[in-house]
């Protein structure tokens, strides 16, 4: 039964072919029964369906535990097989190993699964597990698709072959996914061919990072939405200058604090108040203290820019 499972013979055919021997033995015994018999013959049948019952039972338990290890080292090799990819390893001989194709490019979707940050940290890291295994468990069944992916409790990557995101809807499958764990997903996509998957992945997650730190809202961003903001991030006298211009609210944390949410808000100040739970007038007195002490208007649109910049550039400095 399990040379059949690993084989790839269909449960139901087992079945079928049981079923039809036990009707064939039957059919053969009712044959040879005369009416003297006929009691004798109704026992017989009796215990023969008993005995398919149990059959049928014995049969489909050990061809799915047998079918369950086939797909537990399956999935092991794709694991590794998408490990050796982002590695910039060679997974050709893996790939093969399982039967798998890999593709010529593919799209790098780097995923954040969000912590629920009002409990406790391990009220935390459970609620992240659990999301994270749930879309461990969906994505599984894309597989057939040739996508691969490496989840853990805080996010990780998937690998859908160029031909498959092209043809289907990334923001549908992000929504999809959202669904499945329960929780709001962050993702950034980015084409790739499949040498270059280590060092596109590797900026997917640095602009990942940078989105959280920028607090935007969950969904899915390409690396075009965020280009600027990621060559803010790279290191050199530009970025410590931009840096320097909000020392001057290092005493005043919650002036730091409005200007992030107000920013990540759209300058939404009704919002914003309402995420600070502090009143609008509020808002108002404390955007004009950043003024003051920095010498940037947040209403004016030169300045803002350079305020954005600033936080940018100062949450990759520290």
């Amino acid at each position: 039964m399990a040379e059949w499972a690993r084989a790839g013979v269909r449960l139901e055919s087992i079945q079928h072919a049981i079923h039809a021997g036990f009707g064939t033995a039957l059919r053969e015994l009712a044959a040879h029964t005369g009416p003297s018999e006929f009691p004798g013959f109704t026992a017989d049948a009796d215990r023969a369906v008993t005995l398919l019952g149990r059959a049928t039972t014995t049969v489909s338990l050990v061809y799915l535990a047998e079918l369950e290890n086939v797909l537990r080292e399956r999935r092991g090799i794709e694991d590794a097989v998408a490990a050796a990819l982002l590695a910039g390893h060679g997974a050709d001989a893996l790939a093969r190993e399982c039967g798998m194709r890999i593709a010529e490019s593919y799209c790098v979707l780097a995923l954040r699964i969000p912590a629920d940050s009002s409990g406790p940290d391990h009220v935390m890291l459970d609620t992240a597990r659990q999301a994270a295994g749930r879309l461990q468990r969906e994505l599984a069944t894309r597989r057939t698709d040739g996508i691969l992916t490496l989840i853990g409790s805080g996010g990780g990557t998937v690998l859908i072959p160029s031909p498959t995101a092209v043809a289907g809807d990334l923001n549908g499958f992000l929504a999809g996914l959202t669904g499945v764990a329960g929780v709001p997903l962050t993702a950034i996509c980015a084409p790739s061919a499949v040498r270059d998957i280590p060092d596109v992945a590797g900026r997917a997650h640095e602009l990942l990072n940078l989105i959280q730190q920028v607090r935007s809202a969950p969904g899915l961003y390409r690396f075009e939405d965020f280009a600027l903001e990621y060559q803010l991030t790279r290191p050199g006298p530009a970025r410590r200058l931009l840096a320097t211009l909000l020392d001057p609210l290092d005493p005043y944390p919650d002036l730091l604090e409005t200007l992030r949410v107000h920013l990540a808000n759209e300058l939404n100040r009704r919002r914003t108040a309402r995420q600070l739970h502090i009143h609008a007038n509020t808002i108002d007195y404390r955007l004009q203290r950043i003024k003051q002490l920095t010498g940037l208007d947040p209403a004016v649109p030169s300045a803002l820019w350079h305020l954005r910049s600033a936080l940018i550039a100062r949450s990759s400095e520290t």
